[in-house]
């Protein structure tokens, strides 16, 4: 005799499979696929640079979609050894650029690359590390960092947290840059020493007539 299963026993066990299906498909759609992009050489040194790109994340959406780099990897191509710049790929770097003094920080972008290749200073980034705003995922509302590190990806330091909005970077002496942010809903100048990697000072800048410019930290020794 031919026994049929109750239809109220089959419907669930459908259900049930559709869903791990689904599951399935949904965590292998969310896997993390990183790639490297191309080496760059760094300045006139024997650094090479290569940025680690996120092409997809699935459910934890990212600032700008494919491509989001995540994190650097150095190679020096005379003793062979390399190096990340950070030990997880939790953060999304916004840019990284090279820090020199002279005509090459002044120039435009277009006509820079025609400058002759020197060392640079430093090499600093914009980067987002945390989600500020708790909405499980880095975009244009989560604060930035602003970070220094060697020419050759060592001693990566996080200088500036809180930046709403970056504008603009200048030398201000042998040692020292002025860069201006938007930090806590305040216009400031924040002067940095590049080699001591430490905050030297940082004022408010007035943005309308009648603003007044006070010291926020005093200069420090």
């Amino acid at each position: 005799m031919k026994r049929f299963v109750p239809l109220l026993f089959v419907l669930p066990l459908l259900f049930l499979s559709a869903c791990n299906t689904d599951s399935t498909a949904q965590n292998a759609s969310d896997k993390e696929e990183f790639y490297l992009d191309a080496f760059q050489r760094i300045g006139d040194t024997s650094v090479l640079m290569a940025s680690l790109e996120e092409e997809s994340r699935g459910g934890y959406s990212s600032y700008g979609g494919g491509g989001d780099v995540r994190n650097y990897l150095f190679f020096d191509v005379q003793d062979k050894s390399s190096r990340w710049l950070m030990p997880t790929n939790d953060q999304l770097f916004l840019w990284k650029r090279e820090l020199h003094v002279g005509p090459r920080e002044a120039s435009s972008s277009s006509n820079r690359n025609n400058l002759p290749a020197t060392t640079p200073r430093a090499l600093h980034f914009l980067l987002i590390s945390r989600d500020t705003n708790n909405n499980q995922r880095f975009g244009e509302d989560d604060e930035r960092q602003w970070a220094l590190a060697d020419s050759t990806g060592q001693n990566f330091t996080i200088l500036l947290d809180g930046i709403t909005q970056y504008r603009q970077l200048f030398w201000s002496g042998d040692n020292s840059v002025v860069l201006f942010v938007e930090r806590q809903g305040v216009f400031q100048a924040v002067e940095v020493d590049v080699v001591e990697r430490r905050v030297i000072n940082t004022t408010a800048v007035p943005q309308q007539v009648g603003d007044i410019s006070p010291t926020l930290t005093p200069p420090q020794p």
